[in-house]
């Protein structure tokens, strides 16, 4: 979807306001997940059918997304950074690309951790509601992971 070129000054100053608001949302998701405040992730930054795709399997819907990352990252601790967003406004859906890097530590039985640093993008679709824009689906690839520490995989497919 490519943006239609504003032709008055109103329709301007309204696309650029959508874009930072975009922005704004962006910066509360990842304030709420690295702060792990699902209450407020839940309710200001994602709709009800909100899609979620990442290195797990694809999930649909605000609350099955809540319970499987806030019961993956209970007891971690996680930095996301978003940066040079493009994002494209049409009426009142908009689509954004999110470079990103995040850092993830994992504790694990008698003290070890498992550390993910991870490189790559977000991919998203966002959504005007009346309590103002949304994520309606994000979709997060990772192109370089840098991990250390215990063997995670091996300890999660044991269990």
């Amino acid at each position: 979807m490519a943006d239609q070129a504003p032709r008055t000054l109103e329709e301007r100053i309204q696309r650029l306001e959508d874009i930072e608001d975009i922005k704004q949302l962006k910066a509360l998701y990842f304030e709420y997940a690295d702060g792990q405040d699902w209450e407020r992730y839940g309710s200001e930054v994602i709709t009800e059918d909100f899609y979620f795709d990442s290195d797990a399997e694809p999930i649909q819907g605000r609350d099955a997304v809540i319970e499987m990352v806030s019961t993956s990252l209970k007891g971690a601790t996680t930095v996301h950074h978003g940066h040079t967003p493009r994002i494209e406004v049409d009426g009142d859906t908009a689509t954004g690309r999110w470079h990103m890097a995040d850092y993830v530590t994992i504790p694990l039985p008698e003290g070890e951790a498992y550390v993910i640093r991870g490189y790559g993008y977000y991919d998203e679709t966002y959504r005007r509601t009346p309590d103002g824009w949304r994520i309606s689906s994000s979709r997060m690839t990772r192109i370089r992971v840098d991990s250390e520490g215990a063997d995670f995989a091996m300890a999660d497919t044991e269990s």
